[in-house]
């Protein structure tokens, strides 16, 4: 915190101002003719104060604490802001993947990219933005599958094939979609479940 004061000295100026009055009275004397003449001078003094007060001006500016991470791959070290992870820029913690925690990347190349294993789980003090850009609208949910109920995460991707959409890939009947992708945007293993056709997109069947 910075705090900067500046002060005008007090300054007072008096200015006086004399009135003269003058009254002239003819008085006959009891003596002789000739008027005796009378004169009264009133003097009235007028004094004026004129005071300058004092002024402060005080700014204040607060460093933002840093964002720190303390979990993950990499513990205690800042985050990197902005990153970019599969082809999305974050300029904040990010729940991207389907994670609980939020995270962020801790390094980054010349590019901006996200260098691979340096990323940490977001402290309580770090912004976070939730991966709307990430995650399906709520009404896309599994109905069945390894994990039902769950909501799908688009894009994923599945033995090399990016999906945005339920997908019948694999050749199955039913279309399905991942429920957890990894930091690359893969999805993990056991997580998956039918989507719910009445809600969900569905990737076109060809052939």
């Amino acid at each position: 915190t910075t705090t900067t004061t500046t002060t005008t000295p007090t300054t007072t100026t008096t200015t006086t101002i004399t009135t003269t009055t003058t009254t002239t009275y003819n008085t006959p004397s009891p003596t002789t003719t000739t008027p005796i003449i009378i004169i009264v001078t009133d003097t009235i003094t007028t004094t004026v104060s004129t005071s300058t007060s004092v002024m402060t001006s005080t700014m204040t500016t607060t460093a933002a604490a840093p964002c720190l991470t303390e979990g993950g791959a990499k513990v205690g070290l800042p985050c990197v802001f902005p990153f970019t992870n599969a082809g999305v820029t974050y300029t904040s913690c990010t729940t991207a993947g389907g994670f609980a925690k939020p995270w962020c990347s801790t390094s980054t190349d010349s590019f901006g990219n996200h260098v691979t294993g340096n990323w940490g789980d977001c402290s309580a003090t770090c912004q976070t933005t939730q991966a709307a850009a990430t995650a399906a609208p709520a009404t896309c949910t599994t109905v069945n599958g390894a994990e039902a109920g769950k909501k799908c995460v688009f894009p994923f991707t599945h033995k090399g094939v990016v999906h945005k959409a339920c997908t019948y890939a694999g050749g199955f009947s039913k279309p399905w979609c991942s429920t957890r992708v990894d930091y690359w945007g893969r999805h993990v293993k056991g997580t998956w479940g039918d989507c719910d056709t009445g809600n969900c997109k569905v990737e076109a069947l060809w052939g």
